[in-house]
């Protein structure tokens, strides 16, 4: 193989020609380049080309590699190659076949008639890829817009997956001590920053900054405050509320928490929890076209039918669940685990709780667990008076005393005082 020859244009790297920086960074630089055999494009990842190959970016790089052959294409830039000259190692990836997260974002603030609910949509399907990438056994570690791609079919493509680890992998440490610089400094965690070890809950927690930029238009710790830098508005701060409404302003709130132990258990988590504060798959499938259809102006995309088939998967998994939960919690004596004694069965003749919790909590009624909030629909009762109670592990209970009567629908909503230290990015969790 030759190496770079910055003499031809960009120059050629083993059989591929080096045609733009798509991504420049101190460390790393990603390059489109097209095969000068097969003539097919490519993304390749390396140190940049006016810079000497280090031993720790060559062994990230691998490390990067390991984690992207671990995962499907539907969820990530597929790996194709790894190429190794001399020092310098590159990562051959599959090159995005749409438009990034960031240039969505930005268009999406020029569009009228899209409402937070629309810009939702496209925050469940960013944030199934990452549950994608997840649950193969791999965190990113380095989530971003700007290195997210919506495909021609509607899904979401990961890609800079530099900082990327193989859980239960290779025991070889990756060096992480000093991060790549550049856009997914904005929506790293708190422990991220802190330098401490990579964990799915790390993941969670920059989905869940993404997402709320997204729907808000915004970032969620940008607000300007004297001396204070963003990075330690992360780490300290607590973000503004996104105005999308509450049931998703609490999804993105328990995404958001300091402590790792209190955001969703994962991405999948989040997700599944941002569809039911959207009203449920099918609403979803709704409001994904609708979005779609004004982004239409856009070659590169079309009506996502892959997110479609998701939504009617995940519909049929709750249907089943529902029906499975409906045996076990009815059966012959009409009450089971994690239905309260009082609450009846859904009807004309029985009541409603609607519950909203900010950041989030454990909610019991009449003495007996029922859900974790945010809950996405109504919890039965039966007509007369009832307790709820809302816990937090790290907050003061919280309870309410309700008097219903058949057919009526309550709503109870309680902040929980969360007490957590001065810096939540440096205290183990």
């Amino acid at each position: 193989m030759k190496r770079a020859d910055a003499s031809a244009s960009l120059g050629a790297f083993g059989p591929y020609r080096l045609e733009e920086v798509v991504r420049g960074g101190p460390v790393f630089s990603t390059f489109r380049a097209t095969h000068s055999v097969g003539g097919h494009t490519v993304w390749i990842t390396m140190t940049p080309l006016s810079a000497e190959p280090s031993a720790s970016a060559g062994l990230r790089l691998r490390a990067a590699a390991t984690a992207l052959a671990a995962l499907g294409r539907d969820a990530a830039l597929g790996l194709m190659d790894v190429i190794e000259e001399g020092a310098r190692v590159a990562v051959v990836t599959q090159a995005p076949r749409g438009p990034s997260l960031r240039a969505i974002i930005d268009e999406l603030s020029s569009l009228t008639g899209l409402d937070a609910e629309h810009r939702a949509a496209l925050a469940v399907a960013f944030v199934r890829a990452v549950a994608e990438v997840n649950d193969a056994g791999v965190v990113h570690g380095a989530l971003c817009p700007d290195s997210a791609y919506l495909t021609p079919r509607g899904s979401v493509q990961l890609g800079a997956f530099w900082d990327a680890t193989l859980l239960g992998g290779d025991a070889q440490e990756t060096p992480r001590d000093i991060p790549e610089a550049g856009p997914e400094e904005r929506y790293r965690s708190p422990e991220r920053i802190s330098g401490k070890s990579v964990d799915p809950a790390s993941d969670v927690f920059s989905a869940a900054v993404v997402c709320f930029e997204i729907i808000a238009g915004r970032h969620p710790f940008a607000e300007e405050r004297q001396g204070e830098s963003l990075a330690r508005r992360i780490r300290t701060a607590d973000p503004s509320p996104s105005l999308a409404g509450e049931l998703l302003d609490e999804v993105l709130l328990k995404g958001l928490q300091k402590i790792p132990t209190l955001r969703h258990e994962s991405a999948a988590r989040l997700a599944d929890d941002l569809t039911a504060a959207l009203g449920g798959p099918s609403r979803l499938t709704a409001l994904s076209r609708a979005l779609f259809a004004r982004l239409r102006g856009r070659p590169e995309v079309v009506v996502p039918e892959r997110l479609e088939q998701k939504s009617t998967r995940l519909a049929r998994r709750l249907a089943v669940l529902g029906a499975a939960m409906l045996l076990i919690g009815v059966g012959l004596a009409g009450e089971g685990p994690g239905r309260p004694p009082s609450a009846g069965p859904a009807g004309a003749s029985s009541a409603s709780v609607r519950v909203l919790a900010r950041p989030w909590a454990d909610v019991y009624v009449d003495g007996e667990r029922v859900d974790t909030t945010p809950v996405g629909h109504p919890i039965p009762l039966s007509p007369g008076r009832h307790e709820i109670l809302f816990r937090h592990p790290r907050a003061a209970e919280e309870k309410r005393v309700i008097e219903v009567v058949a057919g009526e629908l309550v709503t109870v909503d309680v902040d929980m005082e969360v007490q957590r230290p001065v810096d939540a990015g440096v205290e183990s969790p």
